[in-house]
């Protein structure tokens, strides 16, 4: 199997993952912090620590403190968009954002009458910052993608953050594409939303959201209980992480992303960065070679923009293709609109039903990309 689906989930995890989830089911097994037992507080000693290891990742200049554990990356973006806006809020957003983010938004324009302005965006994935910058005047929050999932291209976040610094706006950044795969940092970003499941190369039932100090005294939670700390209250705690993380944690989870977040360190994630690259780039040449064939075209994204790994195309029939790379070749792809209507409605391809989309890793070889090209070269002539 050559398995290009990793902008959905990664696969395969780092064997040290695996036996990580392994030891805790049956070594450790106990709920974190809640009790004095050694394998609570061992079980403690591994959310402090993944914790730890996620604001290395992220450059936290806050503490630790200040990210916290959530389901995933969708469930972190409802909490903070439903604890920051209220009646009649205006927020400003990209053409190319998620369903995550949009169907929320779409909800409170509803029920709160908040106001949803757009950065115009080309084709390839290129923001209008002059614009941006007009736009954001007034607004309370400006929420982007870090990286699109359709196309790669990474978003231009070091003006978007400059922007929310002049205009007063959170910031916040949905970092689920780009978490792991590319260097980021948090400084200047109010409310950094990812998943553990994708480039950090963890099991699937976890999301992160860190915050910044001004944010942590701003937003509040909408899920509330039992902490396993001040108890003896009614009240929940104000403290972070306590304050956003009710309910007993996803250990066995949260023990695979220490030991992913381990091996990112060791690796690098800037020689993850380039090896993804360099596959993109071998993907692309590739699919030129042969553009045309079967209606085949490479979606473009802005020549300045840095990419990740992902890439898509169109041809002639997207679901003919995808089946066969599985059925004759075992390549998985992903074809369709990929939960992010937005984008392909900006980019061309919502009237043909969307994109196969190509999501590359680092354990992804060129004889594997090699492998897919043909295989696609050889489907297209039949379409």
């Amino acid at each position: 199997m050559i398995y290009l689906d990793n902008a959905a989930t990664s696969f395969p995890k780092p064997p040290c993952v695996v036996q990580a989830v392994a030891e805790f089911m049956q070594n450790i097994g106990a709920s974190a912090s809640r009790g004095a037992y050694k394998s609570a507080q061992d079980s403690g000693n591994l959310l402090f620590s993944a914790r730890d290891r996620l604001a290395r990742l992220l450059g936290n200049k806050q503490s630790a403190q200040n990210i916290f554990f959530t389901y995933n990356t969708t469930y972190a973006l409802n909490l903070v968009l439903h604890g920051i806006l209220e009646q009649n809020d205006s927020v400003l957003i990209t053409q190319i954002e998620h369903n995550a983010l949009m169907r929320p938004l779409k909800f409170l324009e509803r029920t709160k009458g908040i106001k949803i302005r757009e950065i115009p965006t080309t084709a390839q994935c290129g923001l209008d910052l002059t614009q941006a910058k007009e736009l954001a005047k007034g607004v309370k929050l400006i929420a982007c993608i870090g990286a699109n999932n359709v196309t790669g291209a990474i978003m231009p976040l070091d003006h978007l953050k400059e922007i929310a610094r002049e205009s007063g706006a959170f910031l916040l950044i949905d970092a689920a594409q780009i978490l792991g795969v590319s260097a980021f940092e948090n400084d200047g970003i109010d409310f950094v939303c990812g998943s553990a499941h994708k480039g950090l190369l963890a099991p699937m039932g976890l999301g992160i959201c860190a915050l910044s100090q001004r944010a942590a005294q701003y937003l509040e939670p909408f899920i509330l209980g039992g902490t396993g700390s001040a108890s003896e209250s009614l009240e929940q705690p104000n403290a972070l992480p306590d304050k956003f993380e009710s309910g007993t944690q996803n250990m066995h989870a949260i023990a695979g992303l220490d030991s992913a977040l381990e091996w990112l360190e060791n690796i690098g994630v800037e020689k993850i960065f380039s090896h993804e690259n360099a596959i993109r780039a071998y993907f692309v040449e590739g699919l030129r070679r042969i553009e045309g064939l079967g209606g085949i075209k490479i979606c473009e994204i802005e020549s300045s923009y840095k990419s990740t790994g992902v890439l898509s195309f169109t041809c002639a029939d997207i679901a003919k293709m995808a089946h066969l790379l599985d059925k004759r070749y075992g390549v998985c792809v992903r074809a369709g609109l990929h939960c992010n209507p937005c984008t392909h409605k900006t980019i061309g391809t919502l009237a043909t039903h969307g994109t196969i989309r190509l999501s590359p890793s680092y354990s992804t070889t060129f004889i594997d990309a090699e492998l897919t090209l043909k295989a696609i070269a050889e489907i297209a002539q039949s379409l």
